[in-house]
């Protein structure tokens, strides 16, 4: 595929322009590369900076969804195209072992020039427009266009402050353009607290007192309104001074007091220390929270040493070993070498030795003396107007002033990711495990070990820190297996070690024990959703456990103290979960005090709730919050699940599964849809008194595998088990899928109005899209019609978007032959309702007939990225009989491109495929026996007959694999 680096290029100039459009240029002559997944590459390999990007993370980025089978082709095509477009400098961009690198020298990329330049004006000179802004839809450089946006932030701040401070060295406003960009800046900044002290202090040195009041007082009401929060210090103290006429120039940088970097690494957390790094120059009090074992401290040290080296004095003060609060004095002045020796003498002194210069105090792990901390820290603050303190703690102190940077986990592989290469987690726990074993070599398997293992471990720190030491008396496959004993197997081995961090269960104990009794309850009881809790979950939690303190409280001070993270979700809103090893902790307390059993049971109970209002939300106009709540809710959903069934709670299994069956009827949801044929098949389920309802569900679950057969049987079991008419709806409706699918389309309709009046009101309406398809597929178009009518003015359960979804389907599939220009309108708006509300089987079906109208009018390229897309979601989704559906159209497309082959080998294996629809539609089966007479005449009698042959030999995967093959060709 060309992929292969020509090992040359070395001294060829390249220029890559990424601030901006991207820019390539090679010898001084540009170069235009073409195509939006071509320049994404690109500009990934550029940012890397001389990484190597694997395979996998480029496919990742370009197909976020999941990559075509062909997306490795593609990447290596695009990747020969670069080498092109290089030219001479083609050997810069080399194949190194599962990814790729691009070699480019000092002065070759402007984002590199920018984070290096001699001062914000020369960085600034460098942007072009928004960096990276045609790659909003590539995650990665959508991330680092962010953080450029946010450097030429800071860049144009620093700028302006700059300028600022020469103006009031030389006690003159000489500037004459520094009001105007100062209040550019501002404008493009609304709610920027250090850009508007900027332009307050502009207007003011330039002797316009009053406009920079004002400018003060706007910008505060602004703030005020648009976020309910106040100002920062920062714009404070520049009202202030525009208030009095005094402008204050920077104060000299102090003696520096250089303090060695920990032995440890420092891996994954270049993001958050250059956050740090800006709020240490930039704020007088910054706090670092996060659990135990996250890695407050050696972050706080790496920014104070960085600190150090810009000629900042900086004084660490260890509160660890302080465990009487009355002793933190003591540790201050040992830290700052002072001879005070009573407690107000020693902050009188501290506030001399920090008054003068820009120093840095460091005060580490102040989490169980936070009262004097506080009271320390304000008062220095106040005195000492050049001192930045830096806190470490497991909650915040409680100041005004205070800035937080909450620190969580390094990120984890996804589940079933092969290439582990470069995730933070797994680089930390190999850089500590090659501390021990420097030749360590990761394999293949040994590699999805290691991700395994920090996936469990959360990606803490401390975990990963304490587990990686136990490599020399382990192997990875024993150090996997023992992970169920991760809080007391690992040990830091030290004895100086912090006494809390010795171990896992060490280190969650400590924060633990700190809790009053309403909030080690509330935990514990969260500790048993795997999936965290809302807000609302949590007040109910509270109130069936009769804790009196407010839940609202006791969950932030969860949050607080490190012991819940927040996680906000896009659709259902903010959630509280424990980690993992938490989670372990307050199950290994419930289980020390008996209470296990009983909040499982809540767990249990909860669920049942919940499906009970998911069912009634999905069968009205609320169905998209039924979606996004389930979905939220799923990791939950399945552990209730799993509880009732380990506690034998059979009537909440099938209460849980009945109210949630209609919910997955058009959701690709397999974590739910799978609880029907389990249920059915537990011996139990014989001698319930809704057997038949639960078979019904399992024939449901059944057709939307693709297993046509099996529905039947179900079905027909739960119309020989139903006692009422009620009971055998779900089954009716089974069959009737089954009915549509194997070329029965009007016993489809009679068996769909059947289920609709057995379930009668609400969710009786939902059966009669399908039955009008039934009836349209069946020649009965007035009928059809009819029912869509009933469909489109209900008021009931119809109005439920999937409904209308289906309904506009239907409505298309009338048109589609007579009218292909307002049937494709009809699909549109189908697609338009189904997807808000997760109707993924429905935009499937009606993507489909959107397809099929794009291949009859001629829109051949278009109808081929349609095809492609659909089966990589078909295939993804397990809904099979819809599969070979889009196969057979895919074939009457290809046969007419030159591919008379592939397009039989389809039709063929869709013939022979059980799960495949029959052929109902008269003009459906003419297209068919076309494709064939057309192979038969290009491919002659024996080489179709060797087509068939293979179509029968392949599994039906490797028949997506081989359209998907046929659609690339076609596209060229």
């Amino acid at each position: 595929m060309g992929d292969e680096p020509d090992g040359e290029g070395g001294g060829v100039q390249v220029r890559i322009d990424l601030l901006g459009p991207l820019h390539l240029v090679v010898e001084g002559t540009p170069v235009e590369v073409p195509g939006p997944r071509r320049r994404a590459v690109l500009a990934l390999l550029a940012m890397a900076g001389g990484r190597v990007v694997s395979t996998d993370r480029l496919l990742d980025a370009l197909w976020p969804a999941e990559p075509p089978d062909s997306g490795r082709r593609t990447l290596h095509s695009h990747i020969s195209r670069l080498r092109g477009h290089l030219g001479p400098a083609a050997g810069r961009l080399v194949r190194d072992g599962n990814g790729y690198r691009l070699d480019l020298r000092a002065g070759e990329l402007d984002v590199a020039e920018a984070r290096t330049a001699e001062g914000p004006a020369a960085a600034l000179a460098l942007w072009r427009g928004v960096a990276l802004d045609e790659f909003a839809d590539v995650a990665p450089l959508a991330a680092d266009a962010a953080a450029l946006a946010e450097l030429r932030r800071d860049l144009t701040d620093d700028w302006l402050a700059q300028r600022l401070g020469a103006v009031v060295a030389a006690g003159a406003a000489d500037d004459r353009e520094l009001v105007v960009d100062a209040a550019r800046a501002a404008a493009e900044e609304p709610l920027r607290d250090r850009t508007h002290a900027l332009l307050v202090r502009a207007l003011a040195a330039a002797g316009r007192q009053a406009e920079a009041l004002r400018a003060a007082h706007e910008f505060r009401r602004r703030l005020a309104d648009e976020t309910g929060l106040d100002p920062g210090p920062d714009l404070e103290a520049a009202e202030q001074e525009a208030a009095v006429g005094v402008l204050t120039p920077a104060r000299p940088a102090g003696a520096a007091t250089p303090r060695p970097r920990p032995a440890s690494p420092l891996v994954g957390r270049e993001h958050e220390l250059g956050v740090l790094r800006r709020r240490v120059a930039e704020e007088r009090l910054v706090t670092v929270v996060g659990p135990g074992g996250v890695g407050k401290t050696r972050l706080a040290l790496e920014a104070a040493a960085v600190a150090a080296e810009s000629g900042r004095a900086v004084t660490v003060v260890e509160l660890t070993s302080v465990q009487d609060e009355h002793r933190v004095p003591a540790a201050l002045s040992g830290a700052l070498g002072l001879r005070a020796r009573r407690d107000d003498e020693v902050l009188a002194a501290a506030c001399d030795a920090l008054a003068s210069g820009d120093p840095v105090l460091v005060l580490d792990n102040c989490e169980h003396v936070v009262e004097p901390v506080r009271d320390i820290a304000a008062a220095l603050i106040a005195a000492c107007p050049g001192l930045t303190v830096l806190a470490t703690s497991r909650e915040p102190l409680g100041l005004t002033a205070e800035h937080l940077l909450r620190l969580g986990p390094l990120p984890v592989p996804e589940q079933g990711t092969a290439d582990v290469t470069g995730v933070p987690a797994v680089e930390a726990f190999l850089a500590h495990a090659r501390r021990r074993q420097p030749d360590l070599v990761l394999s293949r398997d040994d590699a999805a070990l290691v991700g395994d293992v920090v996936r469990r471990l959360d990606g803490l720190p401390l975990a990963l820190e304490l587990a990686a030491g136990r490599l020399g008396t382990l192997s990875l496959v024993d150090l996997q297996a023992r992970l169920d004993r991760a809080l007391d197997l690992f040990s830091a081995g030290r004895r100086s070690a912090d006494a809390r961090h010795r171990s896992l269960r060490d280190a969650i104990d400590w924060s633990y024990r700190a809790l009053d009794d309403d909030e080690a309850a509330l935990l514990c009881a969260v500790g048993a959703f795997p999936g965290g809790v809302d807000l609302a979950t949590a007040e109910r939690l509270a109130d069936r456990a009769g804790i009196r303190t407010d839940p609202a409280g006791a969950v932030a001070r969860l949050v607080d103290v490190s012991m819940l993270a927040t996680v906000d979700g896009a659709r259902a809103g903010r959630r509280y979960r424990a980690l993992e090893t938490v989670r372990a902790f307050t199950l290994d307390q419930l289980d020390a005090t008996g209470r296990r059993h009983h909040a499982e049971s809540e767990l249990v109970a909860w669920a049942v709730d919940l499906t009970d209002e998911i069912d009634r939300l999905t069968t009205g106009p609320d169905e998209p919050a039924a979606d996004a709540r389930a979905r939220a809710e799923l990791a939950n959903l399945g552990a209730a699940w799993d509880v009732a069934g380990r506690h034998d709670d059979l009537d909440a299994r099938v209460a849980m599964l009945l109210k949630i069956d209609t919910f997955t009827t058009y959701r690709d949801l397999h974590e739910l849809s799978g609880w029907a044929l389990e249920l059915a098949g537990d011996p139990a389920v014989d001698g319930h008194p809704r057997r038949a309802e639960v078979e019904g569900a399992a024939a449901r679950a059944a057709w939307r595998r693709g297993e046509l057969d099996l529905a039947l049987r179900l079905a027909q079991a739960a119309i020989d088990h139903a006692g009422e008419p009620a009971a055998a709806a779900r089954a009716l409706e089974a069959r009737a899928t089954v009915a549509l699918f194997r070329g029965d389309p009007l016993g489809a309709c009679e068996d769909f109005l059947a289920a609709a009046e057995a379930h009668g009101g609400a969710r009786g309406m939902l059966a009669l899209g399908p039955a009008a398809l039934g009836a349209a597929y069946g020649g009965d178009v007035p009928r059809a019609r009819a029912l869509l009518d009933r469909v489109f003015a209900s008021s009931g359960g119809a109005r439920a978007p999937s409904p209308q979804a289906f309904g506009h389907y239907t409505a298309a599939e009338i048109e589609a032959a007579a009218d292909p220009e307002l049937a494709a309108e009809l699909y549109g708006r189908a697609i338009e309702l189904a997807r808000p509300a997760g109707a993924s089987f429905i935009e499937g079906v009606a993507s489909v007939g959107l397809v099929r109208l794009w291949t009859a009018g001629g829109r051949t390229r278009q109808a081929l990225e349609g095809y492609r897309t659909l089966l990589t979601g078909w295939r993804r989704s397990g809904h099979w009989t819809q599969t070979w559906t889009t196969l057979r159209n895919l074939a009457v497309l290809l046969a007419g491109r030159g591919q008379p082959g592939a397009a039989a080998l389809l039709v063929a294996a869709a013939d022979a495929a059980p799960e495949a629809a029959s052929i109902s539609v008269d003009s459906v089966a003419a297209e068919l026996a076309e494709v064939d007479e057309r192979a038969a005449a290009e491919l002659g009698p024996e080489r179709l007959a060797a087509v068939r042959v293979e179509a029968g030999r392949l599994a039906r995967t490797e028949v997506v694999d081989a359209a998907l093959l046929a659609i690339d060709r076609a596209l060229g």
